[in-house]
C-alpha cells in the first residue's frame, strides 16, 4: 500500500507545480535577436519580441513579421508594397562574435546583432 500512497502523494504535487516552469524556453537564436536590431551594409532591422519587424532595406522603409522555425529565420513584408505579401525563410547560423549569418537564395549575409 506504501507505493501506491508515494505515487499519488508526487501525482499531486507534480499537479500544484507552475506549469509555465516546466515550458521550454526560446530557442538559443530567438533568445539572442529578439529585441535586438540587425544591422549589415545593406539593411538593418529591428525584430522586436511580438514578431514584428522594421527597418531599412537600402533607401526603402522595411516592415513585417519575423519568427524562427525549424532553425530557419521566416520574414514576411508589408512594406515596401512591392514585397508586400512575400515571405521567405533563410537558414540562420548564430555566430560566436555577436553576428548572425542568413543564408539562401545563392547569398549569404552577415549581420551584426545590437
Amino acid at each position: 500500500m506504501r507505493p501506491v500512497y508515494s505515487l499519488i502523494v508526487c501525482a499531486l504535487a507534480l499537479a500544484a507545480c507552475d506549469q509555465t516552469a516546466l515550458q521550454p524556453g526560446p530557442d538559443p537564436i530567438t533568445a539572442a535577436i529578439s529585441g535586438k536590431t540587425l544591422v549589415n551594409e545593406d539593411a538593418t532591422f529591428t525584430l522586436n519580441p511580438d514578431g514584428t519587424a522594421s527597418g531599412t532595406l537600402g533607401t526603402e522603409t522595411y516592415e513585417g513579421t519575423w519568427r524562427i522555425a525549424r532553425g530557419q529565420f521566416c520574414g514576411a513584408a508589408v512594406k515596401p508594397e512591392r514585397f508586400s505579401g512575400l515571405g521567405l525563410c533563410r537558414d540562420i547560423i548564430l555566430n560566436d562574435n555577436g553576428t548572425v549569418t542568413l543564408v539562401g537564395g545563392g547569398r549569404r549575409s552577415v549581420f551584426a546583432i545590437r
